[in-house]
Order: structure tokens, then sequence, then C-alpha cells
């Protein structure tokens, strides 16, 4: 009795077709893993453009706000200066106390109006 023996073709056959049906799912396992690479990269993607989106539409909208909120300032600072400047005009000027307080100045004596 030898002690290798041969297989029977039916074991070959099996042995074959486990080894095809292991081929199979290395196949499978593969083409899934490639799909789900691909899913992710692109809802990488998608989620990319949609916050760069979102971005630019959050930064237009807050410059927008800026640039109303710069004009609605320079415009009230025009109407302060005017005013301001009406003031001016409008307030009588006491020429003869000006000149006392400038004579005093000017001798030494400081302001006392």
């Amino acid at each position: 009795m030898p002690l290798t023996r041969e297989a029977p073709a039916e074991e070959e056959d099996v042995l074959g077709h486990l080894l095809s049906i292991e081929a199979q799912a290395q196949d499978l396992l593969r083409d899934a893993q490639e799909t789900a690479d691909r899913r992710i990269m692109e809802a990488e993607q998608a989620g990319r453009s949609q916050y760069e989106e979102q971005y630019r539409e959050a930064a237009a909208r807050l410059e927008a706000e800026y640039e109303q909120s710069l004009a609605a300032l320079k415009a009230s600072y025009q109407k302060e200066m005017e005013r301001y400047r009406e003031g001016l005009q409008a307030a009588a000027v006491d020429q003869e106390r000006f000149r006392r307080v400038m004579d005093r100045l000017l001798e030494g004596e400081g302001y006392d109006a």
C-alpha cells in the first residue's frame, strides 16, 4: 500500500470548483471595494462643491451687508458733519469777547471768560 494517494478526478473537480468560487469571490470583493471607493469619492466631491457654493453665497451676502452698512454710515457721517457745519455757521461769534480772551491769552493771564 503506497503512502501517497492520488486524488480521484471527482475530488479534483471539487477542488477546481472551490478555487473557481474563491476567484469569483475575490472579483466580487474587488468590484465592491472599487464601487465603494468611487461612491465615497463622489460624495466627498459633492460635499466639497456644496460647501464651496454655500461659502460663496455667505461671503457674497456678508459683503453686500457690509457695503450697505458702510454706505449708511458714510451717509450718516455726512449728515452729521453738515449739521455741525451749519451749527458753526449759525452760531453768533461774539467778536468782542473773542478779542478779550485772545488778549488775555497772549498777555499770559490765561483763559477766564
